[in-house]
């Protein structure tokens, strides 16, 4: 009986649980920093770097307006709770005119949703203003209703059946989740490559990063492998140029991204790179790396790039903020810092004073002419949190009072519904407070460790309120960004 016992669990493990291998990865050959005084060792720095940037090269063909990235938008990995957070600060960049100025989106894990979700839809957006058809206020509201009416992605039983289905039907199912939650279904199943021919005013560009599963040591730069429409892979492997034979569509890109589990999801993909010893590269979740999507715009030297971090840190840790920092340092000789940040990290601070904080990542030296300034990245970083400026604002009767006839009023089948730009703010604002007062007081949603914002990611199955509430909060905090962007 013992025997067979074990022979059963070997057979379920062997046919439940993904079989792959960790692959050597090469020593990175990102951008490097420095911070000496030396004319020579900085010309040379800076020769070596603007050597690095060329495997970009191809790409900036597909850069909206100009090869010179000014803005970017790096959406963090958190499952449905971030993919929530982010499509509100979407909107919110949206009405604050910041969203035009995007020329390049990065995304990981629950942020990829959220970047298929702008994509699928801007895809079938010809020739009229960037988001203009699925992001105007009456048209908005019709897509978020849908958006809450599917938000229930996986539910408990789905995922239950889920974990001891065979790795690749798992994939399958996760991917048809994704897909049918947040694609639209005109743009199912298209390929990256098919980003490349959009007509009318140019898309932003896109990365969707993913974790190559590496063996211990090998560099953190490494192992970031970034899917885009005109290529995949990274600096380090070498790329893989989009084409009619390759099969990787925006979806299943999204879906390796956000493959947390590695013993059920991890996807096996052909393997591209001379350096890589494998006749396959084994991806995971983007967030095993890095889970705020910032390293790929940095790499390009994006000049200003707005962070949406909607990680799950329930005392405000920063974890992604402190990786980042850490291994931009350690790997690239890159100072990141945001002051206030380090500050509130030093002194075990439990509350924001505001949503929006300005940091820098320098300095970069590109140009061979050592003489010229090096680079200095602009960061604007939001926090998902509750702070202090969202709290005054829950404190605003005239804004909570407007907000809460709206709720009564707003149908996902009435159109001409808000009368003025303050109206979706006073919306979100009543969304977010209604919700977040109702869970947080609630003894039994404490005790499993559920908090507003902070409630678990490996809760994928999202209700109507709960939806709309982290739509309103990522709305209110990123319209912060006014104070900073002129």
């Amino acid at each position: 009986m013992k025997n067979l016992l074990i022979i059963f669990i070997t057979l379920f493990l062997f046919y439940s649980c993904k079989i792959y291998q960790k692959v050597n990865l090469p020593a990175q050959e990102g951008i490097s920093g420095y911070t000496g005084y030396f004319d020579s060792t900085t010309k040379e720095i800076a020769q070596l770097n603007k050597s690095k940037l060329i495997v970009y090269d191809g790409e900036t063909q597909f850069y909206p307006r100009s090869k010179e990235l000014k803005w970017g938008l790096a959406m963090s990995g958190g499952g449905i709770r971030s993919a929530a957070v982010n499509i509100g600060a979407i909107k919110a960049l949206y009405d604050l005119k910041i969203l035009d100025s995007i020329q390049i989106m990065s995304s990981v894990s629950g942020g990829g949703y959220a970047l298929g979700w702008f994509f699928s839809n801007e895809f079938q957006n010809k020739n009229n203003r960037l988001g203009s058809t699925f992001l105007d206020d009456e048209i908005f509201i019709n897509e978020l209703c849908q958006l809450r009416e599917k938000g229930n992605m996986m539910k408990v039983p789905t995922m239950l059946r889920v974990f001891f289905n065979s790795p690749n039907r798992a994939f399958q199912s996760y991917q048809n989740g994704i897909q049918r939650t947040f694609i639209n279904k005109k743009s199912w199943n298209l390929k990256l490559n098919d980003y490349k021919s959009t007509t009318g005013i140019k898309k932003p560009y896109f990365i969707i990063n993913s974790t190559i599963q590496s063996k211990k040591n090998n560099d953190w730069l490494s192992s970031l492998y970034e899917s885009t429409p005109y290529h995949q892979g990274n600096p380090e492997i070498g790329f893989l140029i989009n084409d009619n034979n390759t099969p990787v569509t925006l979806e299943k890109a999204i879906t390796s991204s956000g493959a947390a589990l590695k013993f059920k999801l991890v996807q096996n993909y052909p393997n591209h790179s001379d350096s890589i010893k494998s006749n396959y590269i084994p991806l995971s979740d983007g967030g095993h790396s890095e889970n705020l999507g910032a390293i790929a715009l940095i790499r390009r030297g994006v000049k200003n790039i707005i962070i949406i971090d909607a990680e799950h840190n329930k005392k405000l840790s920063f974890d992604g903020y402190k990786i980042l920092k850490e291994q931009l340092k350690k790997e690239l000789s890159l100072n990141f810092s945001i002051p206030e940040i380090d500050n509130f990290i030093a002194n075990n601070k439990t509350q924001l004073e505001k949503s929006i904080y300005k940091g820098t990542v320098k300095s970069i030296f590109l140009e061979p002419d050592y003489l010229k300034e090096p680079l200095i990245i602009n960061i604007f970083y939001m926090k998902m949190s509750l702070p202090e400026s969202i709290e005054a604002v829950f404190s605003n009767n005239t804004v909570i009072n407007r907000g809460n006839i709206l709720k009564e009023s707003v149908h996902c089948n009435i159109e001409n519904n808000l009368e003025r730009d303050s109206d979706f703010y006073a919306l979100s604002a009543a969304w977010t407070k209604s919700y977040s007062n109702w869970l947080n007081n609630k003894s039994k949603w404490r005790f499993v460790n559920y908090k507003f914002p902070h409630t678990t990611t490996a809760d994928q199955s999202f209700y109507t309120d709960q939806f709309s509430a982290f739509v309103g909060l990522g709305y209110i905090q990123t319209t912060e960004l006014k104070d900073f962007i002129k």
